[in-house]
């Protein structure tokens, strides 16, 4: 299993940075619309949505508002992601209270929305961006270390669980970890590849803690969502791994918090 499982990891970094640093934006921009087709179809069948049709039409109303979402109103998608994220916060602290509310075909249909246009959009514009294909790995440096920081911290020192309700695995040890790798990444990468002048170290250490905060809530929700449906793997595509969503969940909520962050402390 593990074997299989550092095969699968090193595949498919290999194929993200070779999308990131040599597909032009429209080939980009098609890889980004596949991700959110299998991402969205496995978010279907966590809602206890099987027909097929069903499946297909909303992963295609994915792609297609995707497609649609204008670049020249980013700063209003980033800041109702801003919101919806605070929501979903407030969902992972009471959890399980109120989770009939949400956690049901037409809630987790529209909650999908939120969270897929946001990410998808977020990750064409830092490709398109002066910085392009430097900017969207640093995102994913950040995203990686800590989740691989958090995951080896946990299982040498963790003792503390996070939220154990919603996911038991995860410990406060692990978290502060994975934040530190991820903090000492950020201001090496932020100030010797980066490299915007003007722009201080405290900035670097600043996106890169908000940007860890924020991708563990990605992970929170996708695992209570996983315990609602009362499975472990949002799928089965990525061996070792489980699904797509296992792979993007930290990525899904931290990308538009790090866009919104770059715009207003480092690119303004």
């Amino acid at each position: 299993m593990l074997k299989k499982r550092l095969l699968t990891a090193f595949a498919l970094i290999v194929l993200t940075v070779g999308i990131i640093f040599f597909s032009p934006p429209r080939v980009f921009q098609l890889a980004v619309a596949l991700l959110l087709v299998a991402a969205a179809w496995e978010w279907m069948h966590l809602a206890g949505i099987k027909n097929l049709f069903l499946c297909l039409a909303y992963s295609l109303l994915i792609v297609i508002l995707f497609t649609l979402a204008p670049l020249a109103i980013i700063m209003y998608i980033l800041f109702f992601s801003v919101l919806c994220w605070l929501l979903i916060l407030q969902a992972i602290v009471y959890y399980p209270a109120n989770v009939h509310l949400w956690c049901n075909k037409i809630g987790l249909s529209l909650l999908g929305i939120a969270v897929f246009i946001p990410f998808a959009t977020t990750l064409v514009w830092l490709k398109a961006s002066p910085l392009g294909a430097s900017l969207l790995l640093y995102l994913l440096l950040l995203v990686w270390t800590a989740d691989t920081g958090a995951y080896v911290v946990g299982k040498l020192w963790g003792k503390h669980k996070l939220v154990v309700k919603v996911s038991p695995g995860k410990t406060i040890e692990g978290a502060c970890g994975g934040m530190v790798l991820s903090c000492v990444i950020s201001m090496i990468y932020g100030i010797f590849v980066i490299a915007v002048p003007g722009v201080s170290w405290v900035i670097w250490l600043s996106l890169g803690v908000v940007t860890v905060v924020v991708s563990i809530l990605g992970d929170l929700l996708i695992s209570m969502i996983k315990r609602q449906a009362g499975v472990k793997n949002s799928g089965r595509v990525l061996p070792g791994h489980g699904g797509v969503l296992d792979r993007i969940d930290s990525l899904i909520a931290a990308s538009p918090i790090f866009m919104l962050i770059y715009l207003t402390a480092v690119a303004a």
